[in-house]
């Protein structure tokens, strides 16, 4: 698989990738047994797919509803200015009243934090939740925000200039994937 100029290749196969999701939905699990005002919010982009795998397999597992949401973070990163802003293909949607609400903010990779930085930003403009869980597939560290995320299912040691993709297959769980990869030829 080929992104942008990098030569990439699988860290992690889809065995990993679903025991790592199954990790989560154990975790979501133990989080919401303890009471039921909880709600998904994927960061987009990469935390959108893991979100939706995440609601599937905890219904599947449990019976129960987990509303879900998307946070869209573009107006809130810090390098605003040094790029161009792109029209969002996955806006903000909130499906719940945030005020008071338990939110769990998934994202597929925590890397720098920033991100995350950006999203508690643009969910407080909708409110103050009673409480906010961070979420991701991977942790990846190298932090220059002291964010951490309250569950993170894999550890990634990658250099600085590594690029991370995450794949999740919404129609074949096989088709999870982790690559890794550097800007080549």
């Amino acid at each position: 698989m080929r992104l942008k100029n990098s030569i990439m290749e699988i860290v992690r196969a889809p065995d990993d990738v679903n025991k790592a999701i199954d990790s989560m939905v154990h975790y979501l699990t133990s989080l919401v047994v303890e009471s039921d005002d909880w709600v998904l919010i994927g960061i987009a982009d990469g935390g959108i797919p893991l979100t939706t795998e995440l609601k599937r397999r905890f219904e599947q597992k449990t019976g129960q509803q987990l509303p879900i949401g998307i946070l869209n973070v573009s107006f809130h990163r810090d390098d605003i200015g040094s790029r161009p802003i792109v029209r969002p293909k996955h806006p903000t949607n909130l499906p719940v009243e945030i005020q008071n609400t338990s939110v769990i903010l998934v994202d597929d990779v925590v890397h720098s934090g920033r991100t995350t930085r950006a999203a508690l930003d643009e969910l407080f403009e909708h409110g103050r939740p009673r409480v906010v869980k961070l979420i991701s597939l991977v942790d990846r560290g190298n932090r220059v925000v002291p964010i951490q995320p309250d569950f993170a299912a894999m550890t990634l040691e990658l250099e600085s200039e590594q690029k991370l993709k995450v794949v999740i297959d919404s129609e074949d769980s096989q088709g999870n994937r982790i690559w890794t990869g550097r800007r080549g030829s």
